[in-house]
């Protein structure tokens, strides 16, 4: 047994790396087992993060299908779905699957004609995700149609500045009208004039654009 480890060493020594792995024999080998004790628990940490994925996504559906279902139907008030969607995990709450449940239910309170609650469903929702995701553009969206209705022109104003910053461009023209109005719903009519004329200037063949020369002209008349 000697003779076949010096013939090995030996062998292994004739090349710098077989020289390195003969001079530092224990400290790769510990190299060694330390890789594959690593694989080993990545796969176990993936094997639990998707797990718990299946789990929150799981417990996102139920709840569709009974709770948010159950207030769409008119089987249960208002106060019993929003204690209901309160009291759901925290990971569930904070992951971005629930982005679709909680859209759904904060237009349902919406249509109940509740929209302040809708606006503590959705508006959490918006730090799930980054403003270079599609999510992000459809949540700002609807929480500016809330926060107007609301009467918040502040905060309608603030999430639609959000969106004209943001990596998605859907549907500009659109985003610097509604901030026209609402500007103008503040009776700061110079930047309503700035936005509005950002529509008619940047986006001349939109519908928007039409719309926008009709309140400049109707500002410009008083």
């Amino acid at each position: 047994m000697e003779n076949k480890t010096q013939t090995l060493d030996q062998t292994l020594n004739k090349t710098d790396l077989g020289h390195y792995f003969v001079t530092h024999k224990n400290l790769v080998l510990g190299i060694i087992i330390a890789a594959v004790l690593g694989t080993i628990g990545f796969s176990f940490y993936r094997s639990n993060v998707e797990e718990a994925h299946e789990k929150t996504m799981n417990e996102i559906h139920v709840f569709t299908q009974t709770k948010l279902k159950d207030f769409q139907d008119k089987k249960i008030t208002k106060e019993d779905v929003l204690v209901a969607y309160k009291g759901l995990n925290a990971n569930v709450l904070k992951n971005q699957g629930v982005f679709t449940l909680a859209t759904e239910l904060a237009m349902a309170l919406r249509s109940s004609g509740d929209v302040a609650s809708a606006i503590s469903v959705l508006a959490p929702v918006l730090d799930n995700f980054s403003s270079s995701n599609y999510a992000y553009y459809i949540i700002s969206a609807n929480l500016a149609v809330l926060y107007e209705e609301n009467k918040d022109f502040d905060k309608a104003i603030s999430t639609l500045e959000s969106l004209t910053k943001s990596k998605i461009k859907v549907m500009e023209s659109k985003t610097y009208f509604d901030l026209g109005r609402m500007y103008k719903n503040k009776n700061d009519l110079s930047n309503a004039r700035l936005n509005f004329n950002y529509v008619v200037s940047n986006f001349a063949q939109d519908e928007y654009a039409k719309l926008a020369k009709i309140y400049l002209m109707e500002m410009e008349a008083k």
